[in-house]
């Protein structure tokens, strides 16, 4: 017998393991078209921002280039990182919770296992 749980949105019995409610058609996973552009520009930003940090640091290391400055630049852009990360961690939290509230198991999502 699978386990059961209450829909967050219209209160119905349904199956922890549902993704979306049968009655009231609650998905908690969706994020919508504005939802997908903001997550893939995170990503993007996060990406662009690593890089730079990247940059910074064989400039240093390649150059006269101070490594206190090396480091205030790292952790100014480090900083400004965390905003992008912090939208796509919330995505994925998003992503992972089913209608009753329940978080589902990343490995089983990911190998497909039961």
């Amino acid at each position: 017998m699978t386990e059961t749980g209450t829909c967050e949105k219209c209160a119905s019995e349904i199956s922890v393991e549902a993704d979306r409610c049968p009655e009231c058609g609650y998905e908690p996973a969706s994020h919508g078209i504005l939802g997908s552009i903001g997550v893939g520009l995170a990503t993007m930003f996060s990406i662009l921002l690593g890089g730079l940090i990247l940059i910074i640091w064989v400039v240093a290391i390649g150059t006269d280039f101070g490594f206190t400055d090396a480091l205030m630049l790292t952790a100014f852009f480090g900083f400004i990182l965390l905003f992008p990360l912090g939208i796509i961690y919330a995505a994925m939290n998003k992503e992972m919770k089913t209608p009753t509230g329940k978080k589902k198991n990343l490995k089983e999502e990911l190998l497909g296992e039961e």
